[in-house]
Parts: C-alpha cells; structure tokens; sequence
C-alpha cells in the first residue's frame, strides 16, 4: 500500500509557508523602513501617513516585495495567480487592515499639491504600531476618499 506521507509533508508544508508569508511581509516592511530601504511620505514612497495611520499603496508595495521575493512566485503559480496578488492575499488573510462600510479592502487617496488629481489606491492598517512606532503627522499631500467621494471621481 503506498504511502501518502511525503504528499502530506507538502501540504503542512504550504500551508505553513502560506500563513507565515503574510508576516513575513509585515516583518519586511518593517524593517525596510528602520533601515530606511522602505521611504514613508515621500513623492515615489510606497508607505505614506493618512488618517491618523499607514497607508500601503498597491499594487507597487506587493511588487515590490514580489521581486525582492521571487520564491513566491512558485507558489502564486502553483495558484494560478500573480506573485504580488498572492502576497497581497496572504496580506489581507492577516486582517491588520481597515476595511471600508461597504467591506472593500481597498482605499483611494487623492494627491494634493505638484501631482494634483492622481490617485492612490491601497490598504489603511487598522493599528500603525503594526508597521511604525508612532504616526506623528499625515501626509498634508494626501487626503484619504470616503467611499461617496471615490465615486464622484471615477
């Protein structure tokens, strides 16, 4: 009779790469913006200040990580999907973000200033000491949309 360990030991296997990948990308975060590999609030930044807390613009974020992590890849392919969405899943499997009224995991900023009338799309944590140890401004070139603004714009 064959044995069905190895095709179990794969699959703790994945499964335990899947729950961990989530944190590791909160830990990779973290630790891009200690050592300042990861910029907040600047033009080009992918983590900006918003509402009292951070913003995480995607898709470029998950990319980011994606190619600073090109063995996810094999996973996602595994999956049928995108290694930045399967990070981004992953992400959102942790439930450290804020979701809208409507339960949409996505928020749009607007950008004031030089760069007026373009628009972030991304994730708000729901607790910034998830990422940073303390929020101590917003952005004053980003303004955060409510979901009756979004739809005014689009």
């Amino acid at each position: 009779m064959p044995s069905n360990e190895g095709a179990a030991q794969t699959t703790d296997h994945q499964a335990a790469f899947k729950s961990s990948a989530g944190m590791q990308f909160v830990g990779w975060i973290r630790e891009g913006l200690k050592s300042e590999r990861l910029r907040l609030n600047e033009a080009k930044a992918l983590l900006h200040t918003v509402d009292g807390t951070v913003f995480l613009v995607s898709p470029g974020l998950f990319q980011r990580y994606a190619q600073e992590h090109p063995a996810i890849a094999r996973e996602a392919k595994r999956e049928g999907t995108t290694d930045w969405q399967w990070i981004q899943k992953r992400f959102e499997q942790l439930n450290l973000h804020r979701k809208q009224p409507s339960d949409l995991n996505i928020w749009t900023c607007e950008v004031l200033g030089p760069n007026k009338g373009r628009r972030l799309h991304g994730y708000l944590m729901i607790d910034p000491r998830n990422l940073v140890v303390e929020v101590t401004f917003n952005n004053p070139y980003l303004k955060l949309l409510q979901y009756s603004e979004r739809e005014k714009i689009i």
